[in-house]
């Protein structure tokens, strides 16, 4: 199987039950259907014990209608495939009672026993162990019941050559099922990254900043929330790649972003929105709070000193800000204002933050 971290793999297990919820809740229904439809069948090979089998067939024909109520409870959604387990477990007892309680019942139905376990390969199991629990089951609950039902062994070895290749059968088909969706959801991540992210730095690339940027502006717009934005641009970034190469200038791109990041916090957006220009959404923050982030960035990048094969580099970064309000109509009106600052920074001879704020410039801290 694809080798996931542990992000990931929760990640790659909420969308796998998001995308299951659906199906599951036909499976529901579909079980219901097959449980209650071949009580006919009951009747045509033994009528005499057939109501017995319809009472079975209609308690787990009802638990399984009653896992689909319960899948509408969003609390429980996390428990999706473990409901379905347990509604194939329950419905696969129903269906060996029934078995070997009619005349002829494991002759003529147990190739009815193999719907339960493979329906559930739809749902794609998520690990090994999850398929070898449920594999034993199926092969377990059938056994117990014909055990206490004390089943002609010539019986119960016909019944078990099927029960193992059809086990057998479950888990292979659970393990290639799932090895392809794992595929096919690390090739989405690996487009939507491409799609999203800047490839230098990890942050998010100019168009998907935009994206959340705009999100982050209509919700505080709608809510009168805080918003503010910083414009940061690395000082003389053109002298850095004549002296020293653009392998250098990439890795001064990346330590920015680093430092930038340990700066603000996980909720605020970093994106990457020029060649050496980044812009940071600051959520819920106001002028005090902008003004303290944006010259923490500043300092902290003057501080730094970056070695690369053997050549010690210092630069600065010059950062322009801006605090929304009801005057700005919409996000590039937001940016404009920022860019508009970072200018101003750069005229003031650089490593400087300059906020604007309803019109009127400040020197920063």
């Amino acid at each position: 199987m694809a080798n996931f971290d542990t992000q990931l793999e929760t990640e790659y297990v909420n969308t796998q039950r998001e995308r299951n919820l659906p199906l599951a809740r036909i499976l529901y229904l579909a079980n219901s259907c097959f449980l209650l439809g071949f009580a006919a069948w009951d009747f045509a090979i033994d009528r005499e014990r057939a109501l017995f089998t319809l009472w079975v067939r209609g308690l787990a024909a009802g638990f399984s209608l009653l896992l689909f109520a319960l899948s509408y409870i969003e609390k429980l959604h996390k428990f999706t495939l473990l409901l379905s387990y347990v509604s194939a477990l329950g419905s696969h007892l129903a269906q060996g009672i029934v078995l070997v309680s009619l005349e002829g019942g494991l002759i003529y139905g147990t190739t009815a026993l193999t719907f339960f376990p493979l329906v559930l390969v739809v749902l794609a199991p998520t690990d090994r162990s999850t398929l070898s629990l449920g594999s034993l089951g199926f092969f377990v609950i059938p056994n117990l019941v014909m055990a206490f039902a004390q089943t002609d062994r010539f019986l119960w070895l016909n019944a078990n050559v099927f029960l193992v290749t059809v086990c057998l059968l479950f888990y292979i088909l659970g393990i290639i099922t799932d090895q392809g969706r794992r595929q096919t959801f690390l090739l989405e991540k690996t487009l939507e990254q491409q799609a999203t992210k800047d490839g230098l730095t990890g942050v998010a690339n100019r168009r998907f900043f935009l994206e959340l940027a705009n999100r982050e502006f209509l919700r505080s717009q709608r809510y009168h929330k805080h918003l503010s934005l910083l414009i940061i641009d690395i000082d003389h970034f053109k002298q850095i790649n004549d002296n020293y190469g653009h392998p250098v200038g990439d890795q001064a791109i990346i330590t920015l972003t680093e430092l930038i990041g340990r700066v603000v916090r996980h909720s605020d957006i970093i994106g990457r929105v020029g060649g050496e220009e980044f812009a940071v959404l600051l959520t819920e923050t106001d002028l005090m709070g902008l003004k303290c982030v944006a010259e923490r960035i500043r300092a902290v990048v003057e501080e730094m000193e970056l070695t690369i094969e053997g050549n010690s580099i210092k630069f600065t970064v010059s950062v322009g800000g801006v605090v929304s309000s009801a005057d700005y109509k919409d996000i590039h009106h937001l940016i404009k204002t920022a860019d508009d600052a970072l200018y101003q920074a750069k005229r003031r001879g650089r490593n400087c933050v300059v906020i604007a704020k309803n019109g009127y410039d400040e020197q920063g801290v």
